[in-house]
């Protein structure tokens, strides 16, 4: 199969100076991309700043014979956004590409959790995708064209002790991530989301065995291509595994005049999973699963 590339594309990458942030911005510009490594070289919490990190990355791009350009605007903010996608459009006349990645940490149990702990775990990991995208929407718009992916994470998905702010920030990837995707498909714009496992210090694991980052990254730059034409999709990607995650409804109950009893009654029905739907977006059918594991064709955008 011939190579995958990204030449004439230019990609931001939020939180590309360390970790799987770093890995995107390497892999897309040894494949022919213009990156822009963002990132305010903060501490895991969100405190203190360094341009090292956005530096070291541009500067291994470069020695490599790519083209970088390091960026240090915070994006939890509306103002840093529009920095940053003032300073990509300014330096590499487009932008094609937003792999929204950057992220914090404050962990604390829900009656410990402190109103300002609450509010920057959002600001960063939720607000702050939806600003990025926002102010490059136009952008990519006008050309027809853009890829959009989000990051969110298993405690999303699942939940996690002691991140209920985390936790929310990352299913709120997923509602945004479909949204976008509704309204970026008759412009050209694709959204998709990852939920995935690194090598990071914002991963803490007990076993990392087989755990490479660079599988994570052949994932992101896989749904950033022009080739790619999942849309809404969100994608499980840890060890050696990638794996589509959805969200589906089992048969249920249906009763007219439903009361309390019957639903203690018919519990064993609502949540058998011998039959499950998955809507997929705008209540589309994405694929149907039964008890023989049957599915139609996954939803591709055309």
């Amino acid at each position: 199969m011939p190579e995958h590339r990204f030449e004439n594309r230019v990609a931001i990458v939020t939180g590309g100076g360390r970790g799987l942030g770093a890995g995107h911005a390497l892999l897309l510009a040894a494949r022919g991309a213009q990156v822009v490594v963002n990132d305010l070289g903060a501490e895991m919490d969100g405190t203190r700043r360094s341009s090292a990190p956005a530096d070291d990355v541009v500067a291994e791009i470069t020695s490599a014979g790519g083209r970088a350009l390091a960026n240090y605007s915070d994006i939890s903010t509306v103002d840093g956004s529009r920095e940053l996608i003032e300073f990509t459009l300014d330096s590499l006349g487009r932008v094609d590409i937003v792999i929204n990645n950057a992220g914090i940490l404050r962990d604390a149990d829900v009656p410990e959790l402190s109103p300002a702990n609450w509010s920057h775990v959002i600001d960063v990991n939720l607000s702050g995708p939806f600003w990025v995208t926002q102010q490059a929407w136009p952008f990519m718009a006008s050309q027809g064209y853009g890829r959009i992916v989000n990051v969110s994470s298993a405690a999303g998905l699942y939940g996690n002790s002691g991140q209920a702010n985390y936790a929310a920030a990352k299913m709120g990837i997923i509602g945004l991530t479909q949204t976008l995707a509704l309204e970026g498909a008759p412009r050209g714009i694709l959204a998709n989301a990852i939920v995935p496992i690194g090598l990071s210090r914002m991963f803490r694991l007990p076993d990392a065995t087989g755990i490479r980052n660079e599988t994570v990254s052949a994932a992101v730059a896989w749904l950033a291509h022009e080739n790619c034409s999942a849309n809404g999709e969100t994608f499980w990607v840890r060890r050696d595994r990638l794996a589509q995650a959805v969200i589906g409804l089992t048969r249920g109950l249906r009763d007219p005049e439903m009361t309390i009893e019957s639903i203690f009654e018919n519990l064993d029905q609502i949540t058998s999973t011998a039959e499950v739907n998955f809507p997929g977006l705008g209540g589309r059918g994405l694929c149907q699963q039964r008890a023989k594991g049957r599915h139609e064709h996954l939803r591709r955008v055309p």
